[in-house]
């Protein structure tokens, strides 16, 4: 649903219930991957009470995902931290891209509307956008869906560990590729595209093999950034 544009952005729970079934398909997704996460985490040791906050207040199944991988009772606090930003800095340009828009809205609206920023809501949000919509509830909407779903499928993933011992014969891991490139299709804009992607891919392919474990994807959001700010300038 796209509503009268205008300057000045709104918040409406119209909007957050238009949200909710836009991201319906998308959220399916969160349902799955939560259902990994939380197999993946009881058989990592965590108990359920842990995992179960560890999903509602982190909302980020990548970067909970690289913690599991790296052992959360190895590695220290401070490698910990280090990951998950590196994972999470593409939400800095997400956040940037919405900014022209949110600004208008009072701090605690436009701050809580970031906590549920996620790659997929942010794509709906701004292809909503570029259709003339004016309402931030869509990208609330989402997020909150989104939220929901992840920590439902956790808390699933918890009761079915013992049948999900191997996530990979299930071709679970998979699951987050397929969400990634999901979202990527409906964001391709044509030849306006190529330049930004291509520069994130290559300079993420190089720092695969260059920079430590996870900080390839900062250096390839920033330099997809950096092409995409160019491009726009010109």
């Amino acid at each position: 649903m796209v509503q009268e544009s205008g300057d000045t952005a709104v918040l409406t729970w119209r909007g957050i219930r238009s949200g909710i079934p836009d991201i319906a398909p998308v959220a399916l997704y969160a349902v799955v991957l939560g259902i990994a996460f939380g197999a993946a985490a009881q058989q990592a040791g965590l108990t359920g009470t842990e995992t179960a906050l560890m999903s509602a207040a982190a909302f980020s199944g990548a970067a909970q995902f690289v913690a599991l991988d790296m052992g959360l009772d190895r590695a220290g606090l401070g490698a910990l931290l280090l990951a998950v930003l590196a994972v999470n800095t593409r939400h800095v340009l997400l956040g940037a891209a919405l900014h022209p828009w949110l600004r208008h809205l009072g701090p605690w609206r436009r701050f809580g509307a970031a906590a549920l920023l996620s790659d997929a809501n942010w794509a709906m949000a701004m292809r909503y956008r570029a259709q003339g919509g004016n309402d931030v509830g869509v990208l609330v909407g989402g997020g909150l869906a989104l939220w929901i779903c992840w920590f439902a499928g956790t808390v699933a993933g918890l009761t079915a560990a013992s049948a999900l011992l191997d996530p990979e014969r299930y071709g679970l891991d998979v699951l987050m590729l397929a969400f990634f490139t999901t979202v990527l299709v409906g964001m391709w804009r044509g030849r306006t595209n190529v330049l930004p992607w291509t520069a994130a891919a290559i300079v993420s392919l190089i720092g695969l093999w260059l920079l430590p474990t996870n900080w390839h994807i900062m250096a390839g959001a920033l330099a997809g950034g950096i092409m995409g700010a160019a491009r726009y300038r010109e």
